[in-house]
């Protein structure tokens, strides 16, 4: 089974960023983002973020369709669809080691923790990538049976 990196952009720099994939091995990065913009941290706007990650010779790809959360639709909600579903299953089937992004910089207050879930409870390891040096195994929400059937 695959393992999957995710990473929260935070207050970082594009910088910072690059160097905590790098330091992961990180070959793409999968922005889960619905909206991938940032008025406040302009450096992760999709077109910003993908040519910082050309300059470091990883591979960039915009999921936020299939797998970013709408407030119109709670999340687990969105999970039911077979967009979500294909692109989740896709995430662990890619070569090379991938990691997902979003913006918060805790995965816990973040919806990638809820497709960490998904893919946890279907075999793969999910680590988050929290600063230098510090990672963190994904721990299954308490209900992980939410997840299963979805």
């Amino acid at each position: 089974m695959a393992t999957i990196y995710t990473v929260g952009h935070g207050a970082r720099s594009s910088e910072a960023l690059v160097s905590l994939l790098r330091e992961a091995g990180i070959a793409t990065l999968v922005d889960v983002r619905a909206f991938p913009s940032s008025k406040r941290h302009p450096q992760f706007s999709r077109q910003n973020l993908q040519a910082a990650l050309a300059q470091a010779a990883i591979a960039y790809d915009w999921q936020g369709k299939a797998l970013g959360g709408y407030r119109s639709v709670p999340y687990p909600e969105h999970m039911k669809g077979e967009p979500f579903r294909a692109a989740a299953a896709a995430l662990a089937t890619r070569p090379g080691r991938i990691c997902i992004l979003c913006a918060e910089s805790n995965p816990d207050d973040c919806h990638r923790s809820h497709i960490a879930d998904w893919l946890a409870t279907r075999g793969h390891k999910v680590v988050h990538l929290l600063a230098p040096g510090a990672t963190r195994e994904h721990a299954v929400h308490p209900q992980e049976d939410l997840w299963r059937d979805v």
